[in-house]
């Protein structure tokens, strides 16, 4: 198993943005579970850029979703810029549906 990191999550001072860079799977859960802990609740809407998001599996599709139902209603998830691959995941499973919104 690599010790090498597959996930980068990158603040800018929005206190409800980040980008996403690498890969957001099995293997990266955990620490996005831990890294992205800012995400679960609060006031307002969350953005994360994707446009670095290289691959994605179920389990980054499950970890999205957490993240929108801890919302409750507060805010928005919008992901942003996601390349064809990824987009074509969220589409598949119809993220849009379940009220994640998808940005060019």
């Amino acid at each position: 198993m690599s010790s090498q990191v597959a996930l980068t999550i990158e603040r800018d001072g929005d206190e409800r943005a980040a980008r996403l860079i690498g890969e957001l799977d099995l293997a990266s859960y955990d620490q996005a579970m831990e890294e992205m802990s800012w995400a679960f609740g609060g006031e307002g809407d969350i953005e994360f850029d994707l446009s670095q998001l290289t691959f994605m599996d179920s389990t980054g599709v499950r970890l999205l979703i957490q993240i929108r139902n801890s919302l409750e209603g507060r805010g928005t998830l919008i992901l942003s810029s996601p390349p064809p691959n990824v987009e074509k995941v969220l589409r598949l499973i119809g993220m849009e549906e379940l009220g994640i919104q998808l940005r060019p």
